[in-house]
Order: structure tokens, then C-alpha cells, then sequence
């Protein structure tokens, strides 16, 4: 719950008990920011969408005010703020969940998704439709696509992003270009499919654990990069091979590393979301960044109907559309499914759709799962040769522990309110836990 003011505050005529205010409650906070959403797109005063040449670009929009509504009541109507056991403890002033949880609340969610798609999605006016393919969609020449909501502008060399020197493969055609961060564990890389649409863990599925990179969906190959993988991007005149196995006889400088050097451990780096036209460096990077894009309406109301009512033709509609979108190429779910099934299905797309994007972290708060996600030894992926001298054996696959252990405590689903807020306001209460 936060604070809500809603009038100019004025030391020259206000005394400090009028001034101080107190935290409001989890719903009235709720309340009021999905009200003020609600007349935003109800008054209709901001446009639907903005183009790329549009001077206001990068401003709200109904579109945005209409998702974000959305966004916040899925969040809210999730078990970590909406069950019979939150997050945290509730206390009497209900800061943390609500006091009374209404499992309706995953339909109205439902209603307001429904509401985009049947307003400016592909089921009405078309304004915002999901854009393929994928692999092309951060390219800067497609900002603003048909499918971007809401977005932060970036421009080159004034107000250009940094992203690309922080991630992606360390060492291209023996140059350095990055720090090496952010690297997909083998906990990531496990979950996306076989191009058939079928877990690697299905035995009907065709995974081999020793040729784990063969028959994999597309968006994978689209944005994992991973031992063997051709890497180019359109900056570069041709493209290299990374290879991060460990290998004597030609060794490779992005080698999977244990030590202090920037190349990854974890046996993969990620090639999401990075810059296809600019080398990094010289702040060249003048692509925007996504707050919300369409795929994520279509996952929101996924996610609030099947809690709502059960995986219905709607449910499956919404997943299989992107799961099907030009590109991404995936067989549709399976017919059929249970809720439980369902909700499982939700969260494995909402994980790869979604990979790289700054939503992963939300929604493990919101399912009430970071305590048991986030206190999981992870692991990478060591491949050596059984004759490392001559490499004339075979190439070998094994997952071992990244060893770096994790902890998370049931009062980090809160951060802690700093101590000079409450210095400055000795009416705002601590968060669950930092007391």
C-alpha cells in the first residue's frame, strides 16, 4: 500500500499531521490506481496507438492506459496478494494483499484483456496485432511496430542505450565487444521445446542429451546463442561460429569460464533484444525500449480466463496465436488440457516469450514462487571431448552447479521502505520483515 495524495502539498498553510500521510491499503492503492487507468481510457483523450513519425512518440496512449490496467489487475488477482496465504503475512491494515481474497478477481482481469483484443487487437480494429517475425522485432527500422504498446524512446549518440555492451558473446571473429553478462542458464535453455512442440523431457520428443542443440523450436536458435552457434548480426560482414566448449586442440576465447574473466559460465549467451545494426560502443544504439507489447494481453488474459473459468476455447486461442505466429512455427498446444495443465502451459510461455524482457522477476513474486525458484542451485553446460588431446572421441555434454549460492527470504517479496522515508514521515509503516 502506498500513500495516496491526491492534492498539492504546501508547508505555508498545511500542518504536518495534514501533510503526513499514512500508507493506504493494498485494494484502496489497487483501487485507485485502476481507476485512475479506467477514466484515462474511458475520457478517450490520448490517441489509441503513435507511429514512428508522430511528434508525441513515445508518450502515453489508451492503448498503453487499457494494458497496463490490465497488467495490474492480473498481478493483483495472483496468489502472492489474493489467497488465503499472501506473500507475506497479512496484517490488520491489509498493506500487503488484500483482506478478503475473491477469486473473481482473476475475471475481471480476463474482462479488461478481453476488452483490448476485442477493442484495438486482432479480434477488433486491428491496431495492435502481434508482429513476426520475432527475431526482427528489436530492430530499430521496426520501432513502433503493430505490435509495441508502450515504449521508451532511445536516440543515437544523445540518449542511446548500453545494453549491448553488457550481454551477448564476449569475443566476435577474436575482437572483444562485450562483458559477457546476463548469460541463459541450463535451467532456461531446458525449457524451450523440440520443434514438434514437445517438452525435452517427452520421451516422443526426439531430445538427444548428447546432441542437445539438434531439432529445437525456433526461437531458441532466434535467441539463445549456444556451443556451435553461427553468430551474425547485420553489422558484420560475415558471420563466426561460437563455440564455448572446452577444447585443447582448438581452443575458443569464448570458452565457458569459471574465473574472473568476462566470458559467460554458464556454456550460452543470449542474443535478445541486441543491437542487429551497430557494433557495441560509440553509443550507436538508438533502438527503444518495450514496456509492453501485444503478446503480453494475449498471455494476461490467457493466464486470468483459465483461472477464471478453465482452459476454454478462448484460453487456447490466445496461446496458440503465438505459438503459431509466423516464425515461431510451434505445433499448437495439445487438446484437452486440465486447468492445472493449462496454468503450467501459461507459465512456460509466458518464460520464453517473455525471456529478456523484465518480467520474469514479477511473476515469480506474483505466483509466489521466488522462494522456491530463486533458492535453486543452478547449473551450465560443460562440453569436453573424451580424448581432449586429439579431440578424437566423442563430445560430451554435462550439467554441473554454477555453485553461487542464492537467498531469498519470504520478506524480500517486499523491498524494505528506507529509513529516511520514515525519518522524514514517521507515519509510514516498515514493510513485513525490516521492522
Amino acid at each position: 500500500g502506498l500513500a495516496i495524495i491526491t492534492e498539492p502539498q504546501d508547508r505555508n498553510t498545511m500542518s504536518e499531521d495534514e501533510m503526513y500521510k499514512e500508507r493506504s491499503s493494498f485494494e484502496d492503492t489497487f483501487d485507485f490506481i485502476t481507476g485512475e487507468l479506467a477514466d484515462i481510457v474511458d475520457n478517450e483523450y490520448l490517441p489509441v496507438k503513435y507511429n514512428k513519425s508522430d511528434g508525441d512518440a513515445g508518450r502515453a496512449t489508451l492503448g498503453a492506459a487499457l494494458a497496463l490496467k490490465g497488467w495490474v489487475e492480473l498481478f493483483a488477482a495472483s496468489p502472492a496478494y489474493n489467497s488465503a496465504d499472501p506473500a507475506v503475512p497479512r496484517t490488520a491494515d491489509n498493506l500487503w494483499s488484500f483482506a478478503t481474497p475473491d477469486p473473481n478477481r482473476w475475471a475481471v482481469a480476463a474482462a479488461t484483456n478481453k476488452q483490448f483484443m476485442e477493442t484495438w487487437g486482432h479480434l477488433g480494429d486491428g491496431t495492435y496485432n502481434l508482429f513476426a517475425p520475432m527475431s526482427q522485432f528489436w530492430h530499430e527500422a521496426n520501432e513502433y511496430n503493430v505490435e509495441v504498446i508502450w515504449d521508451r524512446q532511445h536516440v543515437q549518440t544523445t540518449m542511446a542505450q548500453t545494453y549491448d555492451r553488457y550481454g551477448g558473446p564476449v569475443w566476435i571473429h577474436g575482437t572483444y565487444y562485450t562483458w559477457g553478462n546476463y548469460c541463459p542458464t541450463q535451467e532456461l535453455v531446458d525449457v524451450y521445446q523440440m520443434a514438434n512442440g514437445l517438452d525435452i523431457t517427452d520421451p516422443l520428443s526426439g531430445y538427444d542429451e548428447q546432441n542437445p542443440y539438434v531439432g529445437r523450436e525456433k526461437r531458441f536458435y532466434d535467441f539463445i546463442v549456444y556451443d556451435g552457434a553461427p553468430y551474425k548480426q547485420d553489422w558484420m560482414s560475415e558471420a563466426d561460429t561460437i563455440y564455448t566448449r572446452i577444447d585443447k586442440v582448438n581452443p575458443s576465447d569464448n570458452e565457458i569460464d569459471f574465473g574472473g574473466d568476462d566470458v559467460g559460465n554458464t556454456g550460452y549467451y543470449f542474443k535478445k533484444r541486441l543491437d542487429n545494426a551497430h557494433p557495441r560502443g560509440g553509443n550507436q544504439d538508438g533502438r527503444n525500449y518495450v514496456y509492453y507489447r501485444y503478446s503480453e494481453v494475449l498471455l494476461n488474459y490467457a493466464e486470468a480466463q483459465n483461472e477464471a473459468v478453465g482452459p476454454d476455447a478462448s484460453v487456447y486461442a490466445a496461446v496458440n496465436a503465438i505459438r503459431q505466429r509466423p516464425g515461431t512455427d510451434l505445433p499448437a498446444l495439445e487438446e484437452g488440457l486440465d486447468q492445472d495443465e493449462m496454468r503450467e502451459a501459461i507459465r512456460r510461455e509466458r518464460r520464453l516469450e517473455l525471456v529478456y524482457e523484465g518480467h520474469r522477476l514479477w511473476d515469480l513474486f506474483r505466483w509466489k514462487l521466488a522462494m522456491e525458484e530463486m533458492n535453486k542451485d543452478l547449473t551450465c553446460m560443460v562440453i569436453t571431448n573424451t580424448s581432449p588431446d586429439d579431440n578424437s572421441g566423442v563430445w560430451t555434454y554435462t550439467r554441473q552447479s554454477l555453485n553461487h549460492p542464492h537467498v531469498f527470504t519470504q520478506k524480500m517479496y517486499f523491498n524494505p521502505i528506507p529509513q529516511a522515508v520514515i525519518d522524514r514521515n514517521p507515519k509510514i509503516k516498515q514493510n513485513w520483515g525490516y521492522e
